[in-house]
């Protein structure tokens, strides 16, 4: 794979419909290695008689426990650079991100230590 230049940010765009801002690690005739992708989602509304647009952002996949992803590209329709101020703001939000998963980690692991004592196997429960 070829390598660029660290926070290669790009916009994404995949024959789902699906649009995704991700840093693009490397890429080759077939295939992207990208990291921390996001959905981009669109909301439209009305605002003093205009339409208008707000985007909002979500974890691509959001139940991974890993940030790389490989992308085949015959499910890309187009990819383009951000420009700069994208960019920052990317990265603003994978910060962001960061934190609240590290700070959501660290409650679940206190809130989930298990109290083995009371543990029962002759009443199994089916889930």
């Amino acid at each position: 794979m070829t390598q660029y230049e660290p926070r290669d940010i790009r916009q994404i765009k995949l024959i789902s419909g699906d649009e995704i801002l991700a840093e693009v690690l490397g890429e080759d005739a077939g295939e992207y290695l990208i990291y921390n992708p996001l959905k981009v989602l669109k909301e439209k509304f009305i605002q003093n008689g205009s339409a208008k647009e707000a985007n909002f952002f979500v974890r691509w996949m959001g139940f991974a426990n890993n940030q790389e992803f490989i992308l085949n590209r015959t499910h890309v329709i187009t990819e383009a650079i951000v420009d700069d101020s994208v960019a920052d703001y990317y990265n603003k939000m994978m910060a962001s991100i960061e934190e609240d998963d590290s700070i959501h980690m660290a409650e679940q692991m206190e809130d989930e230590q298990p109290d083995l004592s009371k543990h029962v196997d002759d009443n199994p429960t089916f889930h």
